[in-house]
């Protein structure tokens, strides 16, 4: 008799895996066009395709890393309601040492 709950408590969760809905939009305007996006830690393109092709995100707090070679990482946090469409304007700042150059003193 345990058999057949057993069974049907394995299939239960056996379906498709659940995908989180895109409550919110969110554009990311950086000048480095060849910037990378992380949302949540995770990769989430480019800043170049973001503009014209906004991130869709669950409703709530996001963290937002925004990263290109030779300059310093940006990190914004972000709270999305439902329905939300916003932009976050990111400025990289060089990074003299990563580029091998010598700081002036």
């Amino acid at each position: 008799m345990t058999r057949p709950i057993l069974l049907a408590l394995a299939l239960a969760g056996c379906g498709a895996p659940s995908v989180k809905p895109s409550d919110a939009t969110l554009a990311v305007r950086c000048g480095d066009r060849d910037a990378q996006i992380f949302v949540d830690d995770a990769y989430a393109g480019l800043a170049l395709d973001s503009a014209a092709h906004p991130l869709g995100l669950g409703a709530g707090l996001h963290r937002v890393e925004v990263r290109a070679p030779g300059r310093f990482a940006a990190f914004r946090s972000v709270t999305l309601a439902r329905g939300d469409r916003a932009t976050v304007e990111v400025t990289l700042r060089p990074d003299l040492d990563a580029r091998g150059e010598e700081v002036a003193r």
